[in-house]
C-alpha cells in the first residue's frame, strides 16, 4: 500500500492504485516484478532487475539503477538501493525526497552477489567465493556543506542527499 492507503498492483507493464476503483499510476516499457512503497511514491523493479522510481501520479518514472543479473537490494526504509553491474561493480543509490544520488563502490575482490542490506542503517553484506564483506556507508559529515559552498554550487538537502541547485523542488 502507498502512503494514502491505496493498494498497489502490477499487471505486466502497468502499475495500478486501488482505493474504490483501479487507476493506472504508472506505465513502463517492461514488466514490473516487485513494488517497494516509499515516501512519496514507489520503487519498481523491472524484469531486467533495473529499478525505477515513480511518484504514483502518472508521470514518467525515474531510473534509479540499471539492468543487472541480480535483483537489487532495498533497505527497509526505502532510502538505499544497492545493485551489482555485470562487472561485479556495486552501485549505491541514495534516495531523498528531492531526488537521488548514485555512485560506484570500488571492486576489492571477485564478488558473487549482494547478500543482505540492513533495514535502517547504511550497511550491507557482499559475498564472494571464500569471503564475506560488510560495507558501512558513512553519512555526509557536518563540515561537508561549508566545503561544498566554498568550492561548488552543489547543495545538501535535509536528508543528506547531494544535489544541484536546479534539482531543488520549486518553492
Amino acid at each position: 500500500a502507498d502512503a494514502a492507503g491505496r493498494l498497489l498492483l502490477a499487471q505486466e507493464q502497468r502499475l495500478f492504485a486501488w482505493d474504490q476503483q483501479l487507476v493506472v499510476v504508472a506505465q513502463l516499457d517492461q514488466r514490473i516484478t516487485r513494488i517497494v512503497p516509499i515516501a512519496g511514491g514507489a520503487l519498481l523493479e523491472l524484469v531486467d532487475h533495473s529499478m525505477v522510481r515513480t511518484a504514483l501520479d502518472g508521470q514518467r518514472a525515474t531510473p534509479i539503477v540499471g539492468a543487472s543479473s541480480h535483483a537489487p537490494l532495498v533497505s527497509g526504509d526505502g532510502r538505499l538501493v544497492l545493485s551489482q553491474t555485470v562487472n561485479a561493480q556495486v552501485v549505491v543509490a541514495e534516495l531523498s525526497a528531492t531526488g537521488h544520488a548514485t555512485w560506484d563502490l570500488p571492486v576489492y575482490y571477485n564478488a558473487l552477489e549482494l547478500l543482505s542490506v540492513a533495514p535502517t542503517t547504511r550497511r550491507f553484506v557482499q559475498g564472494g567465493m571464500a569471503s564475506v564483506v560488510l560495507w558501512s556507508l558513512p553519512l555526509a559529515a557536518d563540515d561537508l556543506r561549508p566545503w561544498l559552498d566554498q568550492r561548488t554550487n552543489a547543495i545538501i538537502d535535509g536528508e543528506h542527499g547531494l544535489a544541484w541547485p536546479w534539482q531543488r523542488p520549486a518553492l
